[in-house]
């Protein structure tokens, strides 16, 4: 396993909740930090890294909900979107809150 299961309650993972962080400072630590943590395990740029496709797949979808449906429609869809990776990252939160402990040469 790699990632996040390997690296958790470590200072490396972003999807642990350090003792004491509140919920507004653990979020876009976790968001920003598990897209870039992703992107690396999966190769960056290159065209093979599903990241990536799943990065370009999810402007495209966003650009025909605001072409097709509107400015509203993709207003409506930012605003959901945004609550459930909200929704995510707060049972991540409760789950991992002040988890800590040393790695190993495996993890």
């Amino acid at each position: 396993s790699h990632g996040h299961h390997k690296r958790v309650g470590t200072l490396e993972d972003p999807a642990t909740a350090r003792l004491h962080e509140s919920f507004y400072q653990f979020w876009p630590r976790a968001v920003l930090g598990g897209f870039r943590s992703a992107w690396i395990l999966a190769g960056g740029a290159s065209v093979k890294s599903e990241v990536l496709q799943m990065s370009v797949v999810q402007v495209l979808f966003a650009c025909a909900i605001y072409f097709e449906l509107g400015p509203l429609a993709f207003g409506l869809w930012l605003v959901q979107a945004t609550v459930a990776v909200t929704v995510l990252e707060k049972v991540n939160y409760i789950e991992h809150y002040g988890l800590s402990r040393a790695t190993t040469a495996t993890g």
